[in-house]
């Protein structure tokens, strides 16, 4: 039986965490500054031994890739649900399609993930939030970076065109390697290899290795968090259009949700998995999209509009899911 009370518990807890550096960095307690070289030592140092360790202690044999299959299912459909904005009469529909889909896919898994599983579920479980993350960084990402470089190629031909200066912007192949680099490159991405690769070797982890790899994980939630509180702390709490704002709300948290039920359902997942999996990907968008979407220069208020408010929300929305699932004994868990 889910303890609501501790779920809500568990999101309060990181709230006043953010809420805290919020305030530090608003009312210039510290300097600004230090919340980017927090970001930096967090994605150099800290991701890697933190996503190794959880992997690193199960038995590969015991691992299901069901939840990356899932969350796979669940980001393309979503990508596929976005293509109804082709069909309205906007004026700008490849940027707004743009600007939409990224805050709507990109999730902050690691991060208020293992907080919010650990408060409904055994922490041993917890390794399923490392293998659905993989759909972030192999799906979502390269996505992303692939169309919004044909979105800036031809925001640069028409800027071409309107000055009739006969210049033209071709599309190169190199962006497949430049999106190959970032993928291999990426400390999440290592670190969840070297788990893998460690827990195949059946070896016991080590209590220095795994003090070792625990003491830098441990740092980063509260860093992360207060981070996140510091990066809000500049940005306006409403930045965009409102009507596409909570557009965006309701398929980051109810729509790809749903998708994701809709295949665990039709893959046969166990109905423990299956919440797992629903309740992970009702998770807030990830900071992450706010520096891909001012590099591509598009969507950048939406997304931290939505960073914002779906680490607001998602609380509300996961317990929403829950009850659900339990009033209509949907996915029961024994």
């Amino acid at each position: 039986m889910v303890d609501y009370l501790q779920v809500a518990q568990s999101g309060i807890s990181m709230l006043i965490t953010i809420l805290i550096g919020y305030f530090v960095n608003k009312f210039k307690l510290m300097d600004y500054k230090a919340v980017d070289h927090i970001n930096v030592f967090l994605l150099k140092i800290c991701y890697l031994p933190m996503i190794m360790r959880v992997i690193a202690v199960n038995d590969i044999r015991h691992l299901s890739i069901m939840p990356f299959v899932v969350g796979i299912c669940g980001n393309l459909s979503t990508h596929i649900f976005f293509l109804i904005i082709f069909l309205f009469p906007f004026k700008k529909k490849f940027k707004m399609y743009l600007s939409s889909v990224l805050p709507s896919v990109y999730i902050n898994y690691l991060i208020v993930g293992f907080p919010i599983f650990n408060a409904i579920w055994p922490e041993n479980e917890n390794v399923m939030i490392t293998v659905i993350c993989l759909s972030n960084d192999l799906i979502s990402v390269p996505i992303y970076l692939f169309l919004s470089n044909i979105y800036n190629i031809r925001k640069e031909n028409q800027k071409h065109k309107e000055a009739f200066d006969g210049q033209e912007v071709k599309f190169s192949f190199r962006i497949f390697l430049q999106i190959g680099k970032r993928v291999i490159t990426n400390p999440i991405i290592i670190g969840i290899v070297l788990g893998f690769v460690y827990s195949a070797t059946g070896w016991k982890l080590c209590t220095f290795l795994d003090s070792f790899l625990k003491s830098f994980g441990n740092s980063v939630l509260a860093l992360c968090l207060y981070c996140v509180g510091g990066f809000l702390s500049q940005h306006s709490l409403i930045a965009c259009n409102w009507i596409h704002f909570v557009a965006c709300l309701l398929v980051r948290h109810v729509v790809m949700p749903g998708f994701v039920a809709l295949y665990s359902y039709l893959f046969g997942l166990s109905g423990k998995l299956s919440r797992q999996c629903v309740i992970m990907s009702c998770l807030p968008s990830a900071t992450a999209s706010y520096i891909l979407s001012t590099n591509a220069g598009v969507g950048a208020g939406l997304s931290s509009t939505m960073i914002f408010w779906t680490t607001i929300f998602c609380v509300p929305f996961m317990l929403g899911w829950l009850f659900t699932f339990n009033a209509l004994n949907i996915f029961p868990e024994q």
